[in-house]
């Protein structure tokens, strides 16, 4: 069960920034390092997603999950973490694509999943359908 969850969009430098409530709930504050972790869910076409967390939390890896990559990374001034090319690969990743962070685990040994949420859209598939905004209440006259 997520706990808290949050959307950052993927820089033109393959950074992601951890939105500041997530940064701090999970404890992973500008300048520590930050273990990540790629992974898949076996038997399923879903796209791989990324762990990441304190060195001294390991996050806990279903029977379910394969570990495609592990690394290590520090977390800018900005909040930023710094993805290199093979996570972005394998996460299915490019620039101004939208992830979405979600807080997992118990009593302070917490760790942030990303997910990918495919391309950023500046609108809505109403304002790309054309579709008109239909007006629910019409105004009635009464005359006494």
């Amino acid at each position: 069960m997520a706990l808290m969850r949050g959307f950052s969009k993927v820089d033109e430098e393959g950074r992601i920034t951890i939105p500041d409530e997530i940064a701090r709930f999970s404890k992973l504050y500008p300048g520590s390092t930050a273990g990540m972790i790629v992974l898949r869910i076996k038997g399923t076409a879903r796209f791989p997603h990324l762990v990441i967390h304190r060195p001294d939390n390991i996050p806990y890896i279903s029977m379910l999950e394969v570990i495609m990559k592990k690394s290590q990374t520090e977390v800018d001034e900005q909040g930023g973490v710094p993805l290199s090319e093979e996570i972005m690969q394998g996460l299915r990743l490019e620039s101004g694509y939208l992830v979405e962070f979600k807080i997992h685990g118990a009593r302070g040994q917490h760790w942030v999943v990303v997910h990918n949420r495919g391309p950023w859209r500046e609108t809505t598939l109403q304002q790309r359908t054309g579709h008109k905004k239909v007006q629910k209440w019409r105004k009635v006259e009464i005359n006494y």
